[in-house]
């Protein structure tokens, strides 16, 4: 939006008023999450509660249900369903005392209304008796597939604290 040099006064005017009502009807607008989209964060902390419920049972198959056909861990270490249940299969043999817990909730993005990013924290302990439970950030990719959101992906990393 210009102003020339020859508009008049009542122009210019106009079109000031322009700018501070468009700048304060983008102030006014309500932040509050549109109502279909609660509903599917609700459901992808759902499904996060259920992967921990059965990592914690030790349920490798339970797992690799929650994941979607095209699951990938981050450094292409477990890819699809079966290899997500091997994965984890494999980590909790000889682990018995594994648990896994969620400390917090980073947040939700969504990349599109299908694609979605849940950021959080996890406290990961009893990897043995010597070792002290483990802090990570995980980053989860779910995709919503016939109405069921399915971790397609994710990655983490030791945090601080």
């Amino acid at each position: 939006l210009s102003i020339k040099p020859e508009a008049s006064e009542k122009e210019v005017l106009m079109k000031s008023f322009m700018i501070v009502l468009a700048c304060f009807s983008i102030l006014a607008t309500p932040s509050t999450v549109p109502a279909d989209e609660a509903e599917d964060e609700n459901a992808i902390r759902k499904a996060y509660e259920k992967f921990i419920d059965a990592f914690n049972k030790h349920d490798a198959k339970a797992i690799a249900q929650l994941q979607d056909q095209s699951f990938e861990y981050w450094e292409g270490s477990a890819k699809g369903r079966e290899g997500a249940e091997k994965a984890y299969a494999d980590r909790f043999a000889g682990q018995e005392g594994l648990k896994g817990k969620l400390v917090d909730e980073i947040g939700i993005v969504f990349i599109t209304s299908n694609v979605a990013l849940y950021k959080v924290r996890v406290e990961i302990s009893g990897r043995g008796a010597e070792l002290p439970p483990v802090k990570y950030l995980v980053g989860n990719v779910y995709v919503k597939r016939d109405g069921q959101w399915l971790r397609a992906a994710y990655f983490d990393t030791v945090s601080e604290n």
